[in-house]
């Protein structure tokens, strides 16, 4: 009688923790698949922007290059790359993508957290002083970060993860070196206005492909 009992409540408890656990995970797997939706929508939104930008400048001076970077939040290095469409003597277009090394931060508790940092953004460049060596430029712009996190938490052997999505407001200035050839030096520092800001500096350089 008493194994039967046993067995009875072993049952019922196995169908509730079944049925709680189903419960958790449904919410977790759509608000996941949303996630993804919402950042391939935005990807395309930012790619729609790029092209406009390109088909409008076909007969203008366009750059490419890049460099490495580093972000304050983040606090790791990356690699940025970028591309820089004139529009006229003052003004060019500049849509960028920064990914930045894996961050990780280890707790006492047995714990660490792995975040993966990608910036991606589209800034207008003003040119505010020319000069015979150096140009100096300010920038504004809108960008958007995504963040991957893996929290593994050694203790109970169980891993967690998710990701965070933002729009940025993106305000800086930079300088250009003015060479002979088509290889330009270049330095900027841009802040990123959000939930989470960042300060971010890129060094690199920027190679003339059209004219």
């Amino acid at each position: 009688m008493v194994i039967h009992r046993n067995l009875t409540i072993q049952r019922y408890l196995n169908q509730h923790i079944k049925l709680v656990d189903t419960k958790i995970q449904k919410p977790v797997v759509n608000r996941a698949i949303q996630l993804k939706h919402n950042t391939m929508k935005q990807l395309i939104y930012l790619a729609a922007l790029c092209y406009m930008g390109l088909a409008s400048s076909v007969c203008a001076q366009t750059k490419v290059g890049g460099g490495f970077a580093y972000g304050s939040s983040v606090s790791e290095a990356g690699l940025n790359l970028r591309a820089e469409i004139q529009h006229d003597n003052k003004i060019s277009f500049v849509p960028t993508f920064t990914a930045f090394l894996t961050n990780t931060r280890n707790f006492e508790n047995n714990r660490s957290i792995r975040s993966n940092w990608f910036d991606t953004g589209v800034n207008l460049n003003y040119l505010l002083i020319e000069g015979s060596k150096i140009n100096f430029y300010g920038l504004a712009g809108l960008g958007f970060t995504t963040v991957h996190n893996r929290q593994t938490n050694f203790r109970l052997r169980r891993i967690i993860r998710w990701t965070n999505h933002r729009f940025n407001l993106n305000m800086g200035g930079g300088i250009v070196l003015n060479t002979s050839c088509q290889f330009q030096p270049f330095t900027e520092m841009k802040y990123n206005f959000s939930n989470a800001s960042q300060l971010t500096v890129v060094s690199g350089i920027l190679i003339s492909v059209g004219s």
